[in-house]
């Protein structure tokens, strides 16, 4: 799954903050470009 790969960096890189938050924020992003 590619997904995993953006949750390592993103870990590696928040390091506190979840992976699961990042993710959701991720998402969401996407979600907010797919809309504009």
């Amino acid at each position: 799954m590619g997904d995993n790969r953006f949750g390592s960096i993103d870990s590696r890189h928040y390091g506190a903050i979840p992976v699961s938050s990042i993710f959701g924020e991720f998402k969401r992003r996407e979600i907010l470009k797919a809309s504009d």
